[in-house]
């Protein structure tokens, strides 16, 4: 029987995973190669798939826990796109608040289902302005927050160190050479995901390479699901009717309004995402921290007139929910009042993510 390659990708909120995931597939799938995705998420409506989706690939949710707590979960869609799609990769992106992925899910996989898989090395993505913070301790983030960057770390078999168009040379240079220095033998790449340079070098790391790990992370679960119930979680779907004149300005305000509003109450974002579509068009806004200038993906150089948008908003801060939930709600009233535009509110989740609970973890 024919082993399908099973991609995994950890890494912190942030990181860049889906971007490299799809400039991966993307690359892969000029090669002739059939690629397919799974993404995940501790609640619903997720921007990452809307953008997987529209790139066209087939993609699989697991949602409502990360894929240790929902293992059988994770098996059973694996199985279907199998079924549906013969890959020959399947990429899969675990939540940028997991960790433990090598005892609690690797390897798992490779003792019931070693026989249709063939497993990479685990890649975890970094961020390099958040490992940069980290190695300065300089970071907003509750320090239960960054015990699980670290552990993110700590268990890679290949680290991705993405973004590198966003910082100097010297810097990138400084923070390959601790991470050598830290995690000594751990291969680690260099690239910048969204500008698709460098995804080839990361799949030449991994792509012919079988994961060989046979020790698994020493973590303690306490302090790891205190680092997750720091992070507030709100999914959020809604449709905008009225004359939208321009569509990716409207959308750039409704970020700019929710950055300011996190700064304001010194809520630390972790990862906050904005994806816009109607019948013709579709749009995606990212920011990872309170200082940032929101990324653009797919930006239209021309007006986007419109009467209705579908918006969805993921974000993950460092708040208590009912802070986070009231900044969305206030947010979403003054888009209804200052745009004249009748807004429904679909789907609203706002939580904080439970204990995680494996299904299996074997040390």
């Amino acid at each position: 029987m024919k082993k399908i390659k099973l991609l995994l990708l950890s890494g912190f909120l942030g990181a860049g995973k889906t971007t490299l995931m799809l400039s991966a597939a993307n690359h892969l799938r000029s090669k002739g190669l059939n690629v397919a995705c799974v993404t995940n998420d501790q609640g619903q409506q997720l921007v990452d798939s809307k953008m997987v989706q529209h790139k066209q690939f087939p993609i699989l949710e697991i949602n409502g826990g990360c894929f240790c707590c929902r293992f059988e979960d994770l098996t059973d869609e694996i199985n279907q796109i199998i079924s549906e799609n013969e890959p020959d990769v399947i990429i899969a992106e675990a939540v940028g608040s997991c960790t433990d992925i090598v005892a609690t899910v690797i390897k798992p996989l490779k003792a019931f289902h070693g026989n249709r898989l063939q497993l990479a090395p685990l890649t975890v993505v970094v961020d390099p302005r958040r490992l940069g913070e980290m190695y300065q301790q300089t970071t907003n983030f509750a320090e239960e927050i960054t015990y699980v960057f670290r552990k993110q770390l700590e268990e890679a078999q290949c680290l991705v160190l993405n973004k590198v168009d966003l910082m100097e040379e010297d810097d990138i240079a400084y923070l390959r050479k601790q991470l050598n220095k830290d995690f000594t033998g751990i291969p680690c790449v260099t690239l910048s995901a969204i500008k698709d340079d460098g995804a080839s070098n990361w799949l030449n790391q991994v792509l012919h390479v079988s994961n060989s790990v046979d020790k698994s992370l020493i973590i303690d679960y306490d302090i790891y699901a205190q680092g997750e119930a720091k992070l507030g979680w709100l999914n959020t779907s809604m449709e905008l009717y009225g004359n939208i004149k321009d569509a990716q300005s409207l959308v750039n305000t409704i970020m700019l309004e929710l950055i300011k509003r996190f700064k304001e109450i010194d809520a630390e974002i972790a990862h906050l995402k904005l994806w816009a579509e109607d019948e013709k068009r579709s749009i995606k806004l990212s920011a990872v921290r309170n200082l940032d200038i929101p990324i653009f993906f797919d930006i239209h150089s021309n007006n986007w007139d419109s009467n209705k948008l579908e918006l969805l908003i993921n974000a993950r801060i460092n708040a208590e929910t009912d802070h986070l939930k009231q900044i969305v709600e206030d947010t979403i009233h003054l888009v209804h009042k200052e745009f004249n535009l009748e807004v429904i509110i679909k789907e609203f989740d706002c939580f904080k993510p439970s204990r995680p609970v494996p299904t299996y973890r074997m040390a």
